[in-house]
């Protein structure tokens, strides 16, 4: 055992941001709370992330709060979808030469699967009593689809004869 690793040892434990600080410590093993009541300072849930927790006590109460482990959020989202396609709207050309649609281009198309959130963390708690006991290991959320916009930039079509591209 390291000395980062120590457990956490009081006759009342009471979950706070303190504790909180304590349990996002660096470190290989569970994160041990060992105490003869263990409870939640009013309105604070413990945020269980990438160390496992294992609280052990006579009484755990929940009442104020809850433990939170649930897995990290997927980050970034899918691939954009395809920009709107034909039918180009009609354009009007202004004083000063350029092109401007009168109306909207296509829809854009749906965008490519987003990435997956992380598996939930690993709560272990051993207790004779429990009160109001909330525990939520549920699996991070996953980004989903990116959809296309619709195709016009700003309205601007190509100004070149036989251009279906746009200008940026």
């Amino acid at each position: 055992m390291l000395a980062h690793d120590y457990p956490y040892i009081r006759d009342l434990v009471t979950i706070d941001a303190g504790l909180q600080e304590f349990c996002n410590r660096p470190g290989d093993g569970p994160v041990f709370l060992l105490g003869r009541k263990v409870e939640h300072a009013s309105g604070f849930d413990l945020r269980v992330t990438e160390r496992p927790l294992i609280i052990v006590a006579d009484t755990y109460d929940g009442t104020n709060g809850m433990i939170d482990a649930r897995g990290a959020d997927g980050v970034g989202g899918g691939a954009s979808g395809a920009n709107g396609v034909y039918p180009w709207p009609d354009s009007v050309t202004d004083a000063s030469g350029e092109d401007h649609p009168v109306g909207p281009g296509g829809s854009g198309q749906g965008g490519g699967p987003g990435v997956h959130g992380k598996p939930g963390g690993s709560v272990t708690v051993m207790c004779r009593r429990s009160i109001n006991a909330r525990v939520s290991v549920a699996g991070g959320k996953w980004n989903r689809w990116r959809s296309g916009r619709q195709r016009h930039a700003r309205g601007e079509r190509a100004r070149h004869s036989g251009s279906t591209g746009l200008r940026r």
